[in-house]
């Protein structure tokens, strides 16, 4: 029985430091969404207990969208890399690691691995955050979320 208390006492404690992890008022939304401008779509839902916010920008074909969830955030792009979509990717590339620079206060070099093959998982990105994520044939995502 003692075991079973103390194995209780220590789930709870984990679920407790989960609890505190970052929600969605931590991230610096506003900060990071006008500095980019205004997107041409925001979506809004609840979902585990905090609001989550969705931002696409459209560039004529290629797109970013920014999600902001309640314990990571999004950035995910489409590139058509196709010769007449050039200039369209390349200002949909840079409003990608526009975002992820003012998030990181980095160079965003994750934006360039995962653009040339790398599959990141739990990638520090500073003393706060790591990135996970890979780029298909058309779309790139990348996950940031609070070291543990």
């Amino acid at each position: 029985m003692r075991h079973l208390l103390t194995a209780i006492a220590i789930f709870l404690t984990i679920q407790a430091a989960h609890a505190e992890r970052r929600t969605e008022a931590d991230w610096p939304e506003h900060d990071i969404i006008q500095f980019l401008g205004k997107p041409t779509k925001i979506i809004r839902q609840k979902e585990r207990g905090c609001n989550e916010v969705f931002y696409q920008y459209d560039i004529h074909g290629p797109q970013v969208q920014i999600e902001f969830r309640c314990d990571h955030l999004n950035v995910a792009w489409i590139l058509y890399k196709e010769p007449k979509f050039q200039k369209q990717d390349k200002q949909a590339l840079a409003l990608a690691e526009s975002a992820i620079r003012r998030l990181t206060r980095t160079e965003a070099a994750e934006v360039a691995l995962v653009n040339n093959g790398a599959k990141l998982e739990h990638y520090s990105v500073n003393d706060e955050l790591e990135a996970s994520g890979s780029c298909g044939l058309w779309q790139c995502l990348l996950t940031f979320t609070e070291k543990p």
